[in-house]
């Protein structure tokens, strides 16, 4: 045997390194520490047990290390065996001496670890006369999963012969081997390796969508695979030709990238990292976490799959000895972007029984280190089955999440053991059949079926209810319901009479007002569908909106005559004018026309060819959008709702005609007063506001002025806050919530394509909001599908595309039958011939079952509510004199996108690495 010297120094190993920076980060942190314990049975002579762990302790010296730092530099130096002596404490006395000794393990894992001091800890836990538990501990930094076997090998020999041959090699071999390495050109093939092996550059994957803070803890799931599932398993893996380990690895892959809805998933491998056959002798840390990729290629088998995966995991293994921390660094993650680019999967294979004498012993790992996200680890120790614990970071996942993703692994492993070699893996369903099954109830559970009436129905209905109840005010002006009606009765007969009909088109060249409302109830009553210019937007962007939408008539606003005149003499299409002249239909109403499934507008909204794209929205889908909006905030006669977005931003069709068709009152504003937060949230308190709706960056600048000291107005009558066009920051919604917390938040989402909004969260107090804002749940007759790649649903909280289906889905883009193809898809959901509308957005499905938006997909972005193309910016300027290619394009798209208030993400540094023009 070895007999070292007292106070031994030794070098670190790079993983010691790591470890030891790990820890100091945070000292007092116990998530370092690893722990086991051999549970034996029979009779066992403590005394010889004892001196074979002194004997196990005296090879391997690592064991006995502690750690201190000199000239910042960490130090690692071996005491002598008698500081490390056996304890024994006697449990049998307990009432329940089992479950005593888990207590005093768990606890002793907790204890602050102390490196100057020395970490082992060894413990005998008497729990009977024939029942002992062997409880070790120590800090990863001494030595790493690999030596475990080694080291419980070597106590066995011991036990039976004190002088076993098979004495652990010095524990320099380690690192004398590691510097042989790094010298070699085995060393820089690995790393010209891994250098080459990711392009592009991974993304990080995890199951969770919370960031990752300080791990101190880690949340535990043990369950046994059923033996028949394993069987059927061993067989597939037969089959095709490959290892076990091969096929549990890579079946857990095909998991992590279904369940993260990943073109590839990423695991993190825990590598021996051990490149000769003295460095697999000796105890030690040298483990290594590598990422290990796994991607089920479209169309291919489950045997095609376990092979290409087995090519994979053999040119992992070979390059395994280059450090994580450095292809990590090689790839560009640096900071805390942790060890961890994807769930760690272990595979450990069976040894775990031990004899000593007539005494059996079970050897069980209480703890493996940190766990930065997941680790699944798969023991082979269960007596029927196959055991497969699952850890996890508590900042990252709680417990509940944790069993369904065992659960869904199992599951999915079920699915491949009787799918067969045979079957394509990406037709296989990863949803469990109870989430399957909620899923669909979930999509029929907005289901309304009430008869259709009309927007200029419905109005008329409360005109002859409440003839002289204010329906519109507006800068001094009033006008009643029976007024309302009457002006727009008169304006349809002029429309009808200038040829409008069902299925025509009326361009509107009018700011918010009177003149506006009345304008688009008399398009409606003509059977037409309105199309809103803004008077303020550029002649040439409204002349070109006025050829793509080819009206049958200009109706034009008080004011905007000679606005009108510009944009005809730009434009190449030239409709018929209809001027607004404030006359009332004096006789019998003209009676409305129109289907519910005729054209009620077209909003334009960006586009990335640097054409806006004309949104077309039919009839019964802007009215189950009202009425969504009515029966969720339970509108009725005595709401009054601002009037305050741009006319051609969709929101102002809700905002305008939700209160008239339940009796309210609507209260328009101006421009400048839409924009001041001062003035429009001072009008909740003069005008009765009870509903009011703002973009979060207007929200943002009022209760920071309000914070800054600003008088805050009071909002006592507000009934709901709605928000909209932006994402609602968590911080945001909390600041409300504590200013005026009787007054709920509700963040609206919705597409123009679509009608509008699609869900609609009340955020109060007491709403649950992690890092994000809920978006909410679908509203009314809506269908919201949060798919894969393959247009299959993903499992609850699971990111996937948001596709949106049901009444509101809009009739596609004017004249653009292309762009429609590719964005409203046939819904392989829903009845035959219906279709979905793609969003583009990126969301999951909350715990509580709202949904989260997560991210854009393209490079859309939003300004103030206003929808935005960088593609389109692009385009313009590219049209531009002295521009002439497209990264000089880009740059300009860009720099505008930054002046005008928002930073995209670009896809190459920013700001140019080279000048440009």
């Amino acid at each position: 045997m070895i007999s070292l010297p007292p106070a031994q120094q030794l070098p670190l190993s790079a993983a010691q390194h790591e470890m030891w920076y790990g820890q100091q980060a945070d000292p007092g942190n116990p998530v370092f520490t690893m722990g086991d314990f051999l549970e034996l049975r029979g009779p066992l002579d403590t005394a010889r047990l004892t001196a074979a762990w002194q004997g196990v302790l005296r090879e391997a010296g690592t064991l006995r290390a502690r750690f201190t730092e000199q000239d910042g530099e960490p130090r690692q130096e071996l005491l002598p065996v008698e500081e490390f002596p056996v304890e024994t404490v006697d449990l049998s006395h307990e009432e329940r001496p089992r479950e005593a000794a888990d207590t005093f393990m768990r606890r002793d894992l907790l204890a602050p670890p102390d490196l100057t001091a020395g970490t082992l800890r060894s413990v005998l836990l008497r729990l009977g006369p024939e029942h002992v538990l062997f409880y070790i501990r120590v800090n990863h930094i001494v030595v790493d999963g690999f030596s475990r076997v080694l080291v419980y090998n070597r106590l066995a020999a011991l036990y039976a012969d004190p002088d076993a041959e098979g004495a652990f090699p010095d524990p320099r071999t380690l690192t004398d081997d590691e510097d042989t390495y790094a010298q070699s050109a085995k060393y820089r093939k690995e790393q010209a390796f891994w250098q080459s092996r990711f392009d592009p550059v991974p993304e990080p994957v995890s199951l969770s969508s919370r960031p990752g803070g300080q791990v101190r803890a880690s949340l535990r799931c043990e369950a046994v695979l059923p033996a028949a599932t394993v069987e059927r398993l061993r067989t597939l893996a037969w089959d095709a030709r490959v290892t076990w380990q091969t096929l549990l690895i890579a079946a857990t892959g095909s998991y992590v990238q279904r369940a993260a809805n990943v073109e590839r998933a990423l695991l993190t491998l825990a590598v021996p990292a051990r490149a000769t056959a003295a460095s697999r002798a000796v105890p030690g840390m040298r483990a290594n976490f590598v990422p290990h990729p796994v991607e089920v290629a479209p169309g291919r088998t489950v045997a095609d799959f376990l092979r290409d995966s087995a090519g994979e995991l053999r040119a992992t293994l070979r390059h395994q000895n280059y450090r994580g921390d450095r292809i990590r660094r090689d790839l560009g993650f640096t900071g805390d972007a942790g060890r961890s680019l994807g769930p760690t999967v272990n595979v450990l294979e069976s040894g775990f029984d031990y004899t000593f004498g007539e005494c059996a012993g079970l050897l069980h790992n209480l703890s493996t280190g940190p766990v930065e996200d997941m680790q699944i680890i798969y023991l082979d120790s269960a007596e029927s089955g196959y055991s497969v614990r699952l850890d996890a970071n508590p900042e990252r996942y709680t417990q509940e999440e944790l069993e369904l993703h065992q659960q869904r692994l199992f599951g999915w492993l079920t699915t491949l053991a009787e799918a067969g070699p045979d079957a394509v893996v990406d037709q296989l369903d990863v949803l469990l059949p109870g989430e399957r099954e909620a899923i669909r109830q979930g999509w029929a559970s907005t289901t309304v079926v009430d008869a259709y009436a009309g927007v200029v129905e419905r109005v008329r209905a409360w005109a002859v209810e409440r003839p002289d109840a204010i329906a519109v005010e507006h800068a001094g002006e009033r006008v009643s319901y029976a007024e309302l009606v009457s002006l727009a009765s008169a304006l349809s007969r002029r429309l009808v009479a200038s040829g409008v009909g069902v299925g025509s088109r009326v361009a509107v060249l009018c700011e918010p007002g009177v003149p506006f409302v009345a304008g688009i109830l008399g398009v409606l009553g003509a059977g037409a569908a309105w199309v809103p210019l803004d008077p303020g937007a550029p002649r040439a962007r409204s002349a070109g909106l006025l050829d793509d939408s080819a009206p049958q008539v200009l109706y034009v606003g008080p004011g905007h005559e000679e606005t009108a005149v510009e944009l005809l003499d730009a434009a190449v299409h030239v409709p018929q004018v209809v001027v607004w002249d404030g006359v009332r239909d004096g006789g019998v109403l003209v009676e409305p026309v129109g289907h519910p499934e005729d054209l009620a507008y077209v909003i334009f909204t960006s586009g990335s060819t640097g054409r806006p794209k004309g949104a077309m929205v039919h009839r019964r889908g802007m009215v189950n959008h009202l009425l969504a909006k009515v029966s969720d905030l339970g509108m009725t006669a005595a709401d009054t709702v601002v009037h305050n977005a741009p006319v051609t931003f969709d929101i102002s069709v809700w905002q305008m005609l939700s209160p008239l068709i339940v009796g309210g009152r609507l209260i328009v504003v101006d421009r400048d007063t839409a924009a001041d937060p001062q003035q429009l949230f001072g009008r909740v308190s003069t005008d009765g506001v009870t509903v009011l709706e703002v973009v979060p960056s207007l929200l943002r600048a009022a209760v920071d002025a309000w914070q800054a000291g600003t008088p805050r107005p009071s909002v006592g009558g507000l009934r709901a806050l709605m928000v909209t066009g932006e994402a609602l920051s968590a911080d945001l919604a909390l600041l409300w919530g504590e200013l005026e917390p009787g007054i709920p938040l509700v963040n609206a989402y919705g597409p123009t394509e679509c009608s509008d909004d699609v869900t609609h969260a009340f955020i109060t107090p007491g709403t649950a909001l992690e890092t994000r804002t809920p978006i909410g749940f679908p509203v009314r007759n809506t269908r919201l599908y949060i798919l894969d790649t393959h247009l299959r649903p993903v499992p609850p909280g699971t990111p996937g595309e948001l596709y949106v289906a049901g009444t509101g889905v809009g009739r596609g883009y004017l004249d653009n039958p292309a762009r429609t193809a590719t964005t409203y898809l046939p819904d392989p959901h829903g009845a035959p011939g219906t279709r979905m509308y793609r969003t583009g957005d990126r969301v999951r499905q909350r715990a509580d079952g709202q949904i989260e938006f997560l991210e854009r997909l393209d490079h859309q972005i939003k300004i103030r509510g206003h929808r935005v193309e960088l593609g389109e910016i692009e385009t313009a300027l590219r049209n531009l004199p002295g521009i002439t290619d497209a990264a000089t394009a880009l740059h300009h798209g860009r720099l505008t996108a930054y002046l005008i208030g928002t930073t995209p993400t670009p896809s190459k540094p920013w700001p140019p690495t080279s000048p440009t023009t």
